[in-house]
Protein backbone atom coordinates (compact mmCIF):
# COMPACT_ATOMS: atom_id res chain seq x y z
CA UNK A 1 0.00 0.00 0.00
CA UNK A 2 2.84 2.40 0.83
CA UNK A 3 4.40 1.86 -2.59
CA UNK A 4 1.14 2.60 -4.41
CA UNK A 5 0.63 5.81 -2.46
CA UNK A 6 4.14 7.04 -3.26
CA UNK A 7 3.64 6.20 -6.95
CA UNK A 8 0.29 7.97 -6.83
CA UNK A 9 1.90 11.12 -5.43
CA UNK A 10 4.70 11.05 -8.02
CA UNK A 11 2.30 10.71 -10.93
CA UNK A 12 0.04 13.51 -9.76
CA UNK A 13 3.01 15.85 -9.22
CA UNK A 14 4.73 15.25 -12.56
CA UNK A 15 3.97 17.23 -15.67
CA UNK A 16 2.80 15.39 -18.75
CA UNK A 17 5.65 14.54 -21.08
CA UNK A 18 3.22 14.19 -23.99
CA UNK A 19 0.21 16.46 -23.53
CA UNK A 20 -1.15 15.65 -27.01
CA UNK A 21 -3.17 12.56 -26.23
CA UNK A 22 -5.35 11.01 -28.88
CA UNK A 23 -8.85 9.65 -28.46
CA UNK A 24 -7.51 6.07 -28.57
CA UNK A 25 -5.29 6.80 -25.58
CA UNK A 26 -8.36 7.91 -23.68
CA UNK A 27 -10.26 4.80 -24.74
CA UNK A 28 -7.46 2.54 -23.51
CA UNK A 29 -7.29 4.39 -20.21
CA UNK A 30 -11.06 4.15 -19.86
CA UNK A 31 -10.92 0.39 -20.41
CA UNK A 32 -8.15 0.07 -17.82
CA UNK A 33 -10.25 2.11 -15.38
CA UNK A 34 -13.19 -0.22 -15.95
CA UNK A 35 -11.00 -3.30 -15.32
CA UNK A 36 -9.59 -1.81 -12.12
CA UNK A 37 -13.07 -0.86 -10.96
CA UNK A 38 -14.15 -4.49 -11.31
CA UNK A 39 -11.05 -5.66 -9.42
CA UNK A 40 -11.76 -3.09 -6.72
CA UNK A 41 -15.35 -4.32 -6.41
CA UNK A 42 -14.25 -7.95 -6.12
CA UNK A 43 -11.55 -7.18 -3.54
CA UNK A 44 -13.93 -5.20 -1.33
CA UNK A 45 -16.66 -7.83 -1.69
CA UNK A 46 -14.21 -10.57 -0.72
CA UNK A 47 -13.20 -8.59 2.38
CA UNK A 48 -16.85 -8.06 3.35
CA UNK A 49 -17.57 -11.77 2.96
CA UNK A 50 -14.56 -12.61 5.14
CA UNK A 51 -15.79 -10.20 7.83
CA UNK A 52 -19.27 -11.73 7.78
CA UNK A 53 -17.95 -15.28 8.05
CA UNK A 54 -16.29 -14.62 11.40
CA UNK A 55 -13.81 -16.96 13.08
CA UNK A 56 -14.20 -20.52 11.86
CA UNK A 57 -12.85 -22.18 14.97
CA UNK A 58 -11.73 -21.34 18.47
CA UNK A 59 -8.33 -22.99 17.97
CA UNK A 60 -5.62 -20.38 18.43
CA UNK A 61 -3.67 -21.47 15.35
CA UNK A 62 -6.69 -21.14 13.11
CA UNK A 63 -7.56 -17.74 14.57
CA UNK A 64 -4.01 -16.61 13.88
CA UNK A 65 -4.25 -17.64 10.23
CA UNK A 66 -7.72 -16.17 9.95
CA UNK A 67 -6.37 -12.87 11.25
CA UNK A 68 -3.53 -12.93 8.70
CA UNK A 69 -6.03 -13.66 5.95
CA UNK A 70 -8.06 -10.64 7.04
CA UNK A 71 -5.02 -8.38 7.00
CA UNK A 72 -4.10 -9.55 3.50
CA UNK A 73 -7.63 -9.09 2.21
CA UNK A 74 -7.79 -5.58 3.68
CA UNK A 75 -4.48 -4.64 2.06
CA UNK A 76 -5.63 -6.02 -1.28
CA UNK A 77 -8.82 -3.98 -1.07
CA UNK A 78 -6.91 -0.83 -0.10
CA UNK A 79 -4.43 -1.26 -2.96
CA UNK A 80 -7.23 -1.90 -5.43
CA UNK A 81 -9.03 1.27 -4.33
CA UNK A 82 -5.83 3.34 -4.54
CA UNK A 83 -5.06 2.04 -8.03
CA UNK A 84 -8.61 2.70 -9.21
CA UNK A 85 -8.58 6.26 -7.85
CA UNK A 86 -5.17 6.89 -9.44
CA UNK A 87 -6.32 5.76 -12.86
CA UNK A 88 -9.61 7.65 -12.56
CA UNK A 89 -7.94 10.94 -11.59
CA UNK A 90 -5.45 10.62 -14.41
CA UNK A 91 -8.14 9.77 -16.95
CA UNK A 92 -10.15 12.84 -15.94
CA UNK A 93 -7.06 15.05 -16.09
CA UNK A 94 -6.02 13.70 -19.49
CA UNK A 95 -9.57 14.05 -20.82
CA UNK A 96 -9.71 17.70 -19.72
CA UNK A 97 -6.35 18.30 -21.37
CA UNK A 98 -7.57 16.58 -24.54
CA UNK A 99 -10.71 18.71 -24.67
CA UNK A 100 -8.72 21.93 -24.15
CA UNK A 101 -6.38 21.07 -27.03
CA UNK A 102 -9.10 20.26 -29.56
CA UNK A 103 -9.07 22.67 -32.49
CA UNK A 104 -11.93 25.12 -32.77
CA UNK A 105 -14.56 24.29 -35.34
CA UNK A 106 -15.19 26.79 -38.12
CA UNK A 107 -17.95 27.25 -40.67
CA UNK A 108 -15.94 25.31 -43.22
CA UNK A 109 -16.18 22.12 -41.19
CA UNK A 110 -19.79 22.25 -40.05
CA UNK A 111 -19.33 24.44 -37.00
CA UNK A 112 -21.78 27.00 -35.65
CA UNK A 113 -22.87 29.68 -38.11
Amino acid sequence: MFMLRSIHQKILKRKDQNPNYQIYDLLQLSQKERQCRIQCFHATRKLKQWKKSGPESSASNLLFYSHIEGVLLRRQAQDAVILYRLIRKNRIRIFENYMENLPLRTNHFGGAR
